[in-house]
């Protein structure tokens, strides 16, 4: 995700922005939604230049090891780690996830000599 490719625009003073700053890696997961299988969908924020706000209905994810965000973006979009997440979600009309439930799910990565290697793979396509 960059930063031209966000739909809409709102003002907000400074303070706000720097509290709810995305930068490059950080990760966007869906709050809720009317189907399980789209709660938690997630984003990885690609762009380097240009950083940007979230929104109540986002949960935002920073950095807290290195990764490859391109290769973090497809494998958060892989069935199993779409499963790891909706399976934990709950709701019955409206299905929610929460940060504490979305911070005790496990995902495994290869080295990041790796990680780039199949990021730059999947670019390709």
């Amino acid at each position: 995700m960059l930063q031209n490719n966000i739909i809409g625009e709102v003002n907000i003073p400074e303070d706000m922005f720097k509290k709810n700053i995305v930068e490059y890696g950080d990760i966007l997961f869906q709050r809720s939604s009317e189907t399980r299988e789209e709660v938690g969908q997630s984003n990885v924020y690609l762009d380097k230049h240009n950083p940007a706000t979230f929104g109540g209905f986002v949960i935002r994810g920073k950095k807290v090891e290195e990764y490859n965000p391109l290769f973090l973006n497809y494998l958060l979009k892989t069935s199993h780690s779409r499963k790891e997440v909706t399976s934990k979600s709950g709701g019955s009309t409206r299905y929610n996830i929460g940060q504490e439930t979305l911070s005790n799910i496990e995902i495994f990565t290869p080295s990041l000599t790796e990680q780039a290697k199949i990021a730059n793979f999947f670019s390709l396509g």
